[in-house]
């Protein structure tokens, strides 16, 4: 009922991950890199409401503390079953039973006390480590899980933290951008839940696109976890028409 009687229709965009998602809407918008990063490899971390307004500005919203040791531990335990299936006896594996009671800081350490950071346990593994779920394969899990960890003390500082708005100067200067997507110099992507824009929305001619709010999503199939609720409840909560693009590769099992 609410949805029925909104003044605005919603588009979301979606699709596997580098399949063109935020290029397509920054050629749409002709945005920037600072408003729409893109790149040739998995750049959009989070996701982005668009709202069609004169007043340039952006709001972002961050993850709780628990949300994000819950997204961790979901990595660990999928390398959990891989490393015990291989015979591992390198990393003292980490029960769940483990971390009840920790905080993120004391999650963080213990994984690295544990043996989990070590690039050679990963390097051979090529088929898909969760098929229900992913085509992701363990490396993919391992280099989103070091990616959590070498990255805390950046990102940690927003978990919990009250939402953050940026004015049309502070978002051109670039100082939303490391907000929005994965960047090895500084992000604090991991920590975010989702980014409200406003921002005038003009098609590539000029036109307004009027009453229409656009959505850019994470990548399906990529290794953070968490990806698919977020991309069901954009759906279910949000989202009036879809777009799905994908790449059409042979023996393709996302297409």
């Amino acid at each position: 009922k609410d949805r029925l009687t909104r003044d605005y229709v919603t588009i979301s965009v979606m699709g596997p991950v580098s399949a063109g998602k935020s290029v397509f809407l920054q050629a749409l918008t002709c945005f920037d890199d600072n408003v729409i990063p893109v790149s040739s490899d998995t750049c959009t971390a989070t996701r982005s409401f668009f709202k069609n307004s004169n007043k340039k500005s952006a709001t972002v919203y961050f993850h709780d503390e628990s949300e994000i040791i819950k997204i961790i531990m979901k990595h660990i335990l999928l390398l959990n079953s891989w490393l015990k299936n291989k015979g591992n006896q390198t990393v003292t594996i980490i029960a769940e039973t483990d971390v009840f009671g920790l905080n993120l800081a004391s999650l963080v350490g213990k994984i690295s006390q544990y043996g989990y950071l070590n690039d050679n346990l990963y390097k051979e593994e090529t088929i898909a480590i969760d098929n229900k779920t992913s085509d992701c394969t363990s490396i993919d899990y391992y280099r989103t899980l070091k990616h959590y960890i070498e990255n805390y003390s950046v990102y940690s500082q927003f978990v919990a933290h009250e939402p953050v708005s940026f004015n049309e100067n502070e978002i051109k200067a670039g100082q939303l951008k490391a907000f929005l997507a994965y960047n090895d110099n500084v992000s604090y992507a991991n920590a975010v839940e989702h980014v409200e824009i406003s921002w005038p929305l003009n098609a590539a001619n000029g036109e307004s696109l009027g009453d229409i709010h656009l959505i850019d999503t994470m990548g399906i199939g990529e290794a953070k976890l968490g990806v698919s609720e977020f991309l069901t409840s954009t759906l279910r909560d949000e989202t009036d028409i879809a777009l799905a693009l994908c790449a059409v590769k042979e023996a393709a099992s996302l297409v």
